[in-house]
């Protein structure tokens, strides 16, 4: 065989490998093609959901103590989270500011049809998706049970390793997270939030505690518990009709 017949073969091999890898990150984010059957991806790629599945209660206890002191914490009676860096405005969520694409906040809201909703949640622990002028649309987490959660997390961890910037792990991210809104599992997570109705500032959760944060028990539903919530039980989460 020529240098040059080899020199195209062995590109050509690159090519594929490359392209196979691709299609094996898109499968495993529930993105693109699926995968056969039976097939699973590395064991990094699911760490947080491992961790959570293995939890104790040691770990769950150990998760409380970091939340209360690095959360809960800090957020003082008037809403304003004690920290600059930890602090992040409501007003920050505006188009134009699209970093905060695929972080992790809490912050405490006051939902404006609360007296029509069977149930909503006053502490959510949201994934931003898209931001509006009035404010940003986001996955909350507090709708699906920790392993739900972690299964979640463990996708964007895994666009975090393969991007080089802040800003290219927010384009990546932003793709997964239209289409996870649009998927049946992940549908009672997505809500509209104002930031008028923000009670609190937004504590955004550093990534090396997405682990914790996912095990927290800390959703505060109004209207249900978490368990109905998550079995189904609740209900759908549409507004009632109020009675003339």
């Amino acid at each position: 065989m020529s240098t040059r017949k080899t020199r195209k073969t062995n590109a050509a091999r690159m090519k594929a490998k490359f392209a196979q890898k691709a299609e094996e990150q898109k499968a495993a984010a529930g993105i693109g093609p699926k995968l056969p059957a039976g097939w699973t991806p590395p064991a990094e790629n699911n760490a947080i959901e491992k961790k959570v599945r293995r939890a104790t209660k040691n770990d769950a206890q150990t998760a409380l103590q970091w939340f209360f002191n690095e959360i809960k914490g800090e957020i003082g009676q008037d809403g304003r989270a004690k920290s600059r860096i930890r602090r992040i405005p409501d007003k920050a969520f505006r188009p134009g500011r699209d970093p905060f694409i695929g972080q992790v906040f809490f912050f405490i809201y006051d939902a404006k049809w609360k007296d029509e909703l069977p149930y909503w949640d006053q502490f959510p622990m949201v994934i931003p998706v898209s931001l509006y002028n009035d404010g940003f649309l986001g996955l909350n987490l507090h709708y699906l049970p920790p392993v739900g959660r972690a299964k979640l997390l463990d996708m964007l961890q895994k666009f975090k390793r393969f991007s080089a910037t802040p800003r290219a792990y927010m384009k990546v991210s932003y793709n997964m997270l239209k289409y996870v809104v649009t998927h049946k599992m992940f549908a009672p997570c997505v809500h509209r939030y104002l930031t008028s109705h923000i009670k609190s500032n937004l504590v955004k959760v550093m990534d090396e505690y997405w682990d914790r944060a996912a095990m927290l028990p800390v959703q505060k539903f109004v209207g249900a518990s978490a368990k109905d919530v998550w079995s189904g039980r609740a209900g759908p989460q549409t507004r009632r009709k109020k009675r003339k």
